[in-house]
């Protein structure tokens, strides 16, 4: 199937582990995962189908595995976060974010475009399950890191999306933090 008809083949596995994953399947989805992998010729398939696996790890209660594996996703599109979040990354971070937005008002930045590169909105999407997996294991330093990324990515070219208002209020937390 996957020599003769590409294309049919890619969108019937990649329809299969979506319901996989919606019905609680997800050693069925890690499988169609790995196999829709396999098969993948662009980054965007890789990517798409990445971001599918994240519920699977999340099922065996594994919040390291997920931040392990969003942060080798994150990286293959291009995005740099340390392995280990240090203090000093997330001040850095931090204050990159604030001399973005030392000069925007409110209306400005809530007048920023919607993300509409689907790269970029699988990053995001990745990012922020990093956050939330961090927070099981309270790693704040990743919690935090993680979220800023998706504010300072959203603000600088790629436009807001539904993660960028948790980048909103992870700054808005440290902004009242840090003084």
């Amino acid at each position: 199937l996957w020599s003769d008809q590409y294309d049919v083949a890619w969108k019937l596995y990649s329809k299969l582990a979506e319901v996989e994953c919606i019905v609680g399947d997800y050693d069925g989805c890690a499988e169609t995962v790995e196999i829709l992998l396999s098969h993948a010729k662009t980054k965007m398939q890789a990517l798409d189908t990445s971001v599918l696996k994240i519920p699977y790890l999340l099922s065996r209660g594994d919040p390291q595995a997920v931040i392990s594996y969003g942060l080798d996703v994150v990286r293959k599109a291009g995005i740099r976060l340390p392995r280990k979040a240090r203090k000093h990354n997330l001040i850095l971070e931090f204050l990159r974010i604030k001399g973005l937005l030392k000069k925007r008002t409110e209306a400005e930045i809530l007048a920023h475009p919607a993300m509409v590169d689907e790269n970029m909105k699988k990053v995001v999407e990745v990012l922020n399950a990093i956050g939330l997996a961090a927070a099981y294991i309270d790693d704040t330093n990743v919690v935090f890191l993680s979220h800023l990324r998706v504010l300072k990515l959203s603000l600088l070219h790629h436009g807001l999306s539904m993660h960028t208002s948790v980048g909103l209020v992870t700054y808005g937390v440290l902004l009242v933090a840090f003084g």
